[in-house]
């Protein structure tokens, strides 16, 4: 384990730090987790109502997560928003390049927006619903399972799904 954390930490980048940080908040709310689906449309609620009284777009939150002087988060920030405003470029079956969108932008390092970009937005739904129905599937076994062990592996496994789920808004893949 400490091996792992620090790879993780020398890498510098914010979003495995971010990663490994939710992994371990969500493992030490094990003891709550028959409360996750009330935390889910609580942070839901909270992300609506931030959007409308916040300045920026609700994903402008992303550039004030800084864990290292040179993160990108304006540059995750702006490939959102980007893909957000050329939606009708990629939401039927996708585009060839993002390159215009901006500079530096013809690499997607988000998960999310490649898969859009890669399929349209039927591919990106299903990438969503792929991830929430296991997340979901994974908590309901934990609240369900009478085995301690089992229970402890199975919110273990949600823990690390989730995690994936925070490090695909950073995932460094070229689109080329």
């Amino acid at each position: 384990m400490a091996a792992a954390v620090f790879i993780v930490v020398a890498s510098a980048s914010s979003t495995p730090v971010m990663t490994v940080m939710q992994i371990g908040l969500l493992l030490a709310c094990y003891r709550f987790r028959r409360y996750s689906t009330v935390a889910f449309w609580c942070i839901v609620g909270m992300l609506f109502s931030l959007h409308f009284v916040m300045n920026h777009p609700v994903w402008h939150l992303i550039c004030r997560v800084n864990v290292f002087s040179g993160s990108t988060g304006w540059y995750r920030y702006y490939l959102i928003d980007q893909a957000i405003k050329h939606i009708g470029e990629w939401a039927v079956l996708g585009t060839r390049s993002t390159e215009h969108w901006g500079y530096g932008l013809g690499d997607v390092t988000n998960q999310y927006i490649l898969e859009g970009v890669r399929g349209g937005l039927i591919t990106l739904i299903l990438f969503v619903v792929m991830l929430s129905t296991g997340v979901t599937m994974l908590v309901k076994l934990s609240n369900s399972i009478t085995s301690p062990g089992e229970r402890w592996l199975a919110w273990s496994i949600f823990a690390a799904l989730l995690g994936h789920c925070v490090s695909f808004l950073g995932s460094h893949i070229s689109v080329r």
